[in-house]
């Protein structure tokens, strides 16, 4: 099909025109002009457009269109029209002059270089371009042939061009047997038009910054031209213009790097020589205040420093390992502007790494004194300005570079001591100056914090004297001083808990800076790490923390601030007495409980507002957050709740553990489910009678509220998120040791166990809310997520002695799963698969709730492009029908939708998201262990069977789609999964892998986009023999990865 250049003129006229106020004009344009690159006939179009030459768009849209054609899509051409595109595109390039608009002359200098990379019948691109675009040429026009000599370096190693293994080394050795010639022209063009025109010389040094990642020893020619020499003169010269100073000190810092690899003793001396001379340019650039020349020095002392530094380990204070590149990193380090300081950071981590795998005191002593200049440098960066009157706010940059020297402090101090490091703040601190300058103050107690962890827990000099002036500071003391003091004590936690004399004190300083809304959250996190480490001596202060526990939404504190203090209340009242946990958790549980009921009673009360004829307007929630019953005009009664078990059909297992054995075949009983051959079996006649009856099954009561939408302020009171991941903190930090036999202590506060109980009432608050949280804010994504992981720490925290709740949570999330397709109900169904699926009385119910879940997924997944748009429930699916591979095998494989589930799986392992595409092998790893583990069990012959009829049938559509998975789609980070499902696999049935394996390698395409072969018989034979005979997982990761590489 032939298109219109006059309409592909038009289409780009309206996409650039700026005066255009027809937005959906501009968006059709668009459209159109990314549908027309993706078509075929895109070459031609593009190739005629830059002949035309009407206008910049046209031919910028031109050459944008052949580079990406080129890069993406080169496939698209035969063979035999590669040399009249090359023929074009050289024609194109010999009009680009140094007026042209950069935008057109690089777009199409890097389509050559791609070009030129991928035709394998181009012998020497490099030759015939210097031939035809040098000097010693007649049409020579160093402009486009300097850009395209750039770019192939650049270009070789990008995945884009999915170039292969084979054929990027045959460029490799290509470009390094054609160094000496870009060594030539590079001469000449500096010494010759360089000398004169700044935008050559600007090209050529960039050219040569871009050659030094060939690494070749050829490189020691460049001593014998004026290469070398230009540009340490233009580095030299702080003076120069920027942009030239910035691309020479990119040219150092590349040839330094080439260095690491390539031993040239000449090139080496020269260079590394020059740069130990930049001192006196260093202080000239400062005495300048020229920044952007003191930012490459910085830089170039850097590379250096990380180029020799395992030379300076290994021989300090000799030849190559001469220390004097540590005084020009120190020199940088102390500049004023903490940017400066912060290019040196790379060098000091690897100097932290190669001393830290030394080992060597004495070699770390000849280091120490550098380091400790370097944390009293980082001290005086860290000050903050003195004006400054509140907490740095974590979008700071200078918060960020003081988090980042946290981490460098952590990573250096081993080799001064961190003993000595917090000794070095203590003695600024004691200074006079210090004492008067809050911001002094703050600086050495940040540091210390850095090392705080690493002291030694039973050290009794150092610290004590720093925590007593902590704990005696004045109420007036700078708020950022406060800040940095807690986040201290926070870190001090194990030091306190070898010191519980200081204990209290250090309690009643936290508690009080819980009252300050700047300090709460912080001191709510360094009472939780208190808890964590203290736990043994903290028992004693337990009331009080309840206290300010059940006093905190009475003060202006974070949702975060409260969160952390229950996790460190939570953790300690998991150690108490069982009776004293049963108490205390009801203390801790009930007003969050009664919020959230609060949130929906109000929210019912303002439905019913709403929908009377006189009431108008939308409502806002703005609830009371009080422990005490709130007081409406309007009485307002909770619909009915999924009722809990009754005691009559609970029964016990060996524990006398509460086990429910109620079936749930009610929750499918009236869905007729289509015989499940395949994915494509489904359509929405299958599905509605399932999900109709899922829709009646929702609470006729809670249906008008459910739909009502009601705003709320996220982390507000009117947030039921609030309270949600209150309970669920406790729940999950919670955890009493229980013996066999015994009753979990916490079980009362979640389930009514048996008739009568003390813990009633409090069981009637929660469980009954949960459900109607699960139904008023069901289209909340949000919420439900933070619902189902507060019930799934609920579960967790009594396991099996949650029991009562099983069925009408069950009968709940299936409903709501049906109607809202949220994929965390899958998940919690995967928590409760886990927690009593080895319970033969829960199989069966558990087994309808995954029917019940079945259909309305593979609605989702079936979708076009189902997999990619909705991973999480990829994700949870997955976990889910592993968990029943992992506590239920048999009644799992023996139900109905198995096979669905498999052909579901077989799409899915080629899903490029690392949790899904991960959950999904998980599973097929389960599937295997479960036909060759536990031989001993009795149904491992049943088992067995029904695993070697999965993978007869779909164990060859397995191996294949992995193989393609691995070397066409994932990243090679998520290879290991692959190659563990392999590994199962073989070690299940190895002889039938191997046979999938090599007929899965015979229809592998061969050849790349280029029309190259990608991959040889001897290299798939080699792939394949490494694989089969591999004895660990990793080796069979390292083959993957490395066979990828030739499609790649």
């Amino acid at each position: 099909m032939e298109v219109d250049i006059q309409e592909v003129l038009a289409a780009i006229n309206t996409l650039y025109d700026s005066q255009l106020q027809d937005r959906q004009k501009h968006d059709q344009a668009s459209k159109w002009l990314f549908q027309l690159q993706r078509t075929v006939q895109a070459w031609k179009v593009a190739d005629q457009l830059l002949h035309a030459k009407r206008d910049v768009n046209s031919c910028f849209f031109a050459a944008q269109t052949l580079r990406t054609k080129i890069q993406l899509c080169f496939g698209e051409l035969p063979v035999e029209a590669h040399s009249s595109l090359r023929a074009s595109m050289l024609e194109h390039l010999g009009h680009i002059t140094e007026h042209t608009y950069q935008g057109i002359a690089t777009q199409l200098c890097v389509a050559l270089a791609d070009l030129a990379l991928h035709m394998a019948s181009w012998d020497d691109p490099i030759g015939d371009l210097i031939a035809q675009f040098g000097n010693q040429s007649s049409s020579g026009n160093l402009v486009p042939l300097l850009e395209v000599l750039i770019a192939m370096p650049e270009e070789l190693h990008s995945r884009q061009l999915r170039l292969g293994l084979n054929r990027r080394k045959h460029l490799e050795e290509y470009f390094r047997v054609k160094v000496i010639s870009i060594i030539e022209l590079l001469d000449v063009a500096v010494s010759t038009e360089g000398a004169t025109k700044e935008s050559t010389h600007l090209k050529a040094l960039r050219c040569l910054a871009s050659w030094f990642n060939i690494h070749t020893e050829d490189w020691g020619m460049l001593t014998s031209t004026c290469l070398v020499n230009d540009i340490l003169t233009v580095v030299r010269n702080p003076q120069v213009a920027p942009r030239l100073h910035e691309i020479a000190t990119d040219c150092v810092c590349s040839a330094m790097i080439m260095l690491e690899a390539e031993r040239i003793p000449t090139l080496a001396e020269v260079l590394f020589a020059g740069v130990l001379q930049l001192g006196d340019a260093y202080h000239m650039a400062v005495a300048l205040e020229d920044i952007n020349a003191i930012t490459n020095y910085a830089r170039i002392f850097s590379e250096l420093g990380e180029t020799l530094v395992e030379v300076m380990v290994e021989q300090p204070g000799q030849g190559m390992g001469s220390l004097q590149v540590l005084h020009l990193l120190v020199t940088c380090i102390g500049h004023h502007d903490w940017e400066v300081a912060e290019i040196t950071f790379n060098f000091w981590y690897k100097l932290s790494e190669v001393l830290y795998r030394k080992n060597c005191d004495s070699v770390n002593e000849q280091f120490k004194p550098y380091v400790e200049r370097l944390i009293e440098a980082l001290y005086r960066h860290c000050q903050i300005e003195p004006d400054h009157d509140s907490i740095l706010v974590q979008q700071d940059d200078f918060y960020e570079f003081r988090e980042r020297v946290q981490e460098l402090i952590k990573d250096v101090v081993f080799i001064c001591g961190s003993r000595l490091c917090f000794l070095q703040m203590t003695q600024v601190v004691s200074s006079p100056d210090v004492a008067k300058n809050w911001n002094l103050m703050e600086a050495a107690l940040f540091i210390m914090q850095s090392v705080a962890k690493n002291l030694i827990p039973e050290e009794d000099e150092v610290v004590p004297p720093i925590l007593e002036g902590v704990l005696n500071q004045p109420d007036t003391v700078h708020l950022q001083v406060a800040f940095t003091s807690v986040q201290l004590l926070g870190e001090l936690n194990e030091w306190v808990a070898c010191h519980p004399a200081f204990l209290p004190h250090v309690l009643q300083f936290l508690t009080k800076r819980l009252h300050n809304k700047h300090l709460a959250t912080v001191a709510a996190k360094a009472l939780d790490a208190i808890c964590q480490s203290c736990r043994d001596h903290i028992e004693t202060h337990f009331d009080a923390l309840l206290e300010v526990v059940s006093s905190l939404d009475g003060l202006s504190v974070s949702n975060e601030a409260v969160v952390g203090l229950l996790k460190g209340v939570a953790f300690i009242l998991g150690r108490l007495p069982p009776q004293r946990i049963k108490t205390d958790m009801r203390r801790l549980c009930t007003p969050q409980i009664n919020n959230l009921r609060k949130l929906i009673e109000l929210l019912l009360s303002l439905t019913h507002h709403s929908a009377s004829p006189t009431t108008a307007g939308s409502h806002h929630l703005t609830p009371t957050t009080t422990t005490t019953t709130t007081t409406t005009t309007t009485t307002t009664t909770l619909p009915p709740h999924p009722p809990l078990c009754r005691a009559s059909q609970c029964s016990t297992n060996e524990n006398n553990s509460c086990v429910c054995s109620v079936d749930f075949a009610h929750v499918t009983s009236r869905m007729q489910w289509p015989q499940c051959n395949g994915i494509t079996s489904f359509s929405p006649r299958h599905t509605q009678p399932a999900l109709n009856y899922l829709s009646e099954g929702t609470d006729r009561q809670t249906e008008a509220v459910q739909d009502e939408n009601v705003p709320f302020e996220k982390n507000t009171a009117g947030d039921p998120v609030v309270w949600l991941d209150r309970l669920a903190t406790v729940f999950r930090n919670v955890n009493p040791n229980v013996q066999n036999g015994e009753q979990h202590p916490c079980q009362e506060v979640v389930m009514e166990n048996g008739e009568q109980h003390p813990c009633q009432e409090v069981v009637m608050e929660m469980w009954p809310t949960l459900s109607q949280t699960f139904q008023k804010y069901s289209s909340d994504l949000r919420v439900m997520e933070h619902c189902c992981r507060c019930l799934r720490f609920a579960v967790r925290c009594v396991h099996q002695q949650s029991a009562p709740l099983l069925s009408p949570l069950v009968e709940q999330i299936v409903s709501l799963y049906a109607t809202h397709g949220h994929s965390c109900f899958l998940y919690l169904g995967s928590i409760l698969v886990d927690e009593y699926a080895s319970e033969p009385g829960c199989v069966g119910g558990l087994l309808a709730m995954l029917e019940a879940f079945t259909q309305p997924t593979f609605i989702l997944l079936t979708q076009p492009n189902g997999f990619r748009d909705h991973p999480d429930t990829v994700d949870d699916w997955f976990r889910l029908c592993a968990r029943f591979l992992q506590r239920a095998p048999v009644p799992f494989l023996q139900c109905g939708a198995v096979n669905t589930i498999l052909e579901c799986g077989l799409q899915a392992c080629m899903l490029d998201h690392k949790e899904a595409n991960s959950a999904v092998l998980k599973f097929f790893q389960d599937l295997v262990e479960a036909g060759r583990k536990q031989e001993d069990q009795p149904d491992f012959e049943t088992r067995r069977t029904l695993v070697d009829t999965i993978f007869n049938t779909h164990g060859e559509a397995l191996v294949a789609n992995l193989v393609t998975a691995a070397v066409f789609i994932l990243p090679q980070y998520m290879h290991h999964d692959v190659a563990e499902t392999f590994f199962q696999i073989m070690q299940y049935d190895r002889p039938k892998f191997c046979l999938w394996l090599e007929t899965k390698l015979k229809v592998l395409p061969t050849k790349n986009s280029g029309g190259v072969d990608a991959v040889s018989r001897v290299e798939l034979v080699e792939f394949h023999k490494t694989v089969t005979q591999a004895e660990r997982t990793k080796e069979i990761t390292r083959a993957l990865v490395d066979f990828s590489r030739f499609f790649s």
